[in-house]
């Protein structure tokens, strides 16, 4: 098996991992909008991505989140002018502290290059949102697509 320096021996290419920044606009149901930053960090093989966010509730209330995600390519590379990935994240929000929300989701996610150094992204997903008031009572669960765009600054 080729590994390491032995790659080189073998005729491998294997790129360096890479981390960039990128900035975004999301939107998950029930009318959850943000707009945040994220980091990557891109091995080629997968990705682990981490961001944050303020966010929005139907406009009536002010919070932050954060999320974490997995990304697996389904095609291209991160050298590539575009590629497709697919992966599971989760998320947490805190609205104006009444309202806790987590939300594990699944995603499927383009990319194309736009100059050397700038990606832009669309990505959709399908989760399920718990809703938790923090006095306590009942919580709420909903099914939860969501979309997200942005730009990656490499």
């Amino acid at each position: 098996m080729c590994g390491g320096l032995l790659a080189l021996t073998c005729g491998v290419a294997q790129a360096a991992p890479s981390t960039y920044v990128g900035v975004r606009l999301s939107v998950d149901t029930p009318l959850d909008f943000g707009v945040g930053v994220q980091a990557t960090y891109d091995v080629g093989s997968y990705a682990l991505r981490a961001g944050a966010d303020v966010r929005s509730l139907v406009g009536y209330t002010l919070g932050y989140g954060a999320d974490a995600s997995v990304l697996f390519p389904l095609s291209g590379t991160p050298n590539t002018t575009s590629r497709i990935q697919a992966g599971a994240g989760l998320g947490l929000e805190r609205h104006s502290g009444v309202l806790t929300v987590l939300r594990p989701h699944l995603l499927l996610n383009g990319e194309v290059r736009l100059a050397r150094s700038v990606t832009a992204f669309a990505e959709g997903s399908l989760g399920y949102s718990f809703l938790r008031p923090s006095g306590g009572g009942e919580g709420l669960g909903l099914f939860s697509p969501g979309l997200r765009v942005g730009l990656n600054f490499r």
